[in-house]
């Protein structure tokens, strides 16, 4: 996309958008197979007014891109189910292949085939189809294998290990799973997996302000009456990918929730069609029901934009301490320092503060190098440097911030506002 529109704001955003539309058709798509249209309509219209897809899916695009990938799998596991022949399968390990390709997590889906064989309770001689299509997942994604053992000496090499083996932020980052179980004790993984999914819960709520309990009320009752969830192989998947986050959410909230929102609307679609269902089966005893079902389906849609005024606003605390007037202050002051079309360059840990302004923000992190500094001056010229006191201390984030003065910028410390100092950078 940037090598043909060139880099901007705009196609970035762009960009964003059509991955975000095309996500939100496949939710439809795979919905609608299963469920019918009903359900695929409301979960799809669901999903576009979610705060938790709006804020991921409007900064980092993977996300819609993983949405998708998980969403073909799902479709292509429906038909396999159905289609004991080579072909279908072989064409689920490829799909595979591609979640993994756009996360590492997606190679849970891998493991969730001999799951699925023994929820299947299939004959042994037909085991040979999950084991075809994990089989052909491997082969697919033996060129990055064979990547990450040239360069790290570890086909299955996972930057600082994603954070799984930290029995907290104090833990250095690259703790092998001998020294990790020596710090911790080998009862730490579960005890981390509970309090991760009270985490996860708790962000989930934050972000889609307690209606996520609708949907999730629908899943429940659609498990006790036994309702078929998409494919037993997607049962096993998602089940393993839940686990998985709510494991992450321990040390990383943040990323446990984003790790799993490419897979709620699915969730989300199977508890809306069982909620249609439960409705249907009461509402069919009385004669206008088809109208009352359409009643309840509005407001399904209405519900999450009842109080925009809290649905829609992008604050994500980091601190309790960041109340509105903090929020308008740290505002006010990049009004004194930026132009009406200027842009800043802020750590990762002002993330939570990049919606409180009208001004776009360029994040820098401390695991970048600095080789993208020199283009972010000559496409975007930022006006203005957030860091942390934290920041001062880190070498990679010292790196970026001498590569800026070397190139003939100068850095001047206007404000601070508690923890965060505010640099105006004057171009040569």
């Amino acid at each position: 996309v940037f090598k043909i529109w060139g880099v901007s704001y705009q196609n970035a955003l762009n960009l964003v958008t059509a991955i975000f539309l095309v996500f939100l058709l496949t939710i439809y798509l795979v919905c609608k197979v299963k469920f019918g249209f009903r359900t695929a309509i409301l979960t799809m219209v669901a999903s576009s007014v979610s705060l938790l897809q709006l804020t991921w899916n409007s900064m980092v695009y993977t996300e819609g891109v993983f949405g998708i990938a998980v969403g073909i799998v799902v479709l292509v596991s429906m038909k396999a189910e159905k289609n004991l022949r080579y072909g279908i399968w072989a064409i689920l390990g490829i799909s595979c292949s591609l979640v993994y390709y756009v996360r590492p997590n997606g190679i849970l889906l891998f493991a969730g085939l001999p799951a699925f064989m023994v929820l299947k309770k299939w004959q042994k001689r037909e085991w040979i189809l999950p084991l075809l299509a994990v089989t052909v997942a491997m082969i697919c994604i033996l060129p990055w294998f064979l990547r990450n053992f040239i360069n790290f000496g570890n086909p299955f090499h996972i930057a600082s290990n994603a954070g799984l083996l930290r029995g907290g932020m104090q833990d250095p980052l690259n703790l092998t799973f001998a020294e990790f179980i020596k710090r911790n004790g080998l009862l730490f993984p579960f005890l981390a997996l509970f309090k991760g999914s009270v985490n996860f819960f708790r962000d989930l709520n934050f972000f889609e302000h307690g209606l996520h309990i609708i949907p999730i009320a629908g899943l429940i009752t659609g498990a006790l009456r036994r309702v078929s969830f998409y494919s037993k192989f997607a049962v096993a998947g998602f089940l393993l990918s839940f686990l998985f986050v709510c494991y992450v959410s321990y040390n990383y909230s943040w990323a446990g929730i984003r790790y799993f929102a490419p897979f709620l609307p699915f969730v989300y679609g199977y508890g809306i069609y069982n909620l249609l269902l439960l409705f249907d089966s009461i509402l069919k005893r009385f004669k206008y029901y088809k109208t009352a079902a359409a009643g309840f389906s509005i407001l399904l849609l209405i519900i999450p934009v009842y109080y925009p005024h809290r649905y829609y606003e992008r604050e994500i605390p980091r601190k309790r301490v960041e109340n509105r007037e903090y929020q308008k202050k740290h505002a006010e002051i990049l009004k004194q320092m930026l132009g009406k079309d200027s842009c800043y360059l802020a750590s990762s840990a002002m993330a939570g503060m990049a919606y409180q302004s009208p001004f776009r923000c360029i994040s820098i992190h401390e695991y970048f190098d600095t080789s993208y500094v020199k283009s972010v001056f000559e496409k975007f010229n930022p006006g203005a440097l957030i860091l942390t006191t934290e920041d001062t201390s880190c070498v990679y984030i010292k790196q970026i911030v001498e590569t800026i003065e070397k190139s003939g910028n100068k850095i001047d410390l206007v404000d601070t506002l508690r923890n965060y100092l505010y640099y105006r950078i004057l171009s040569p």
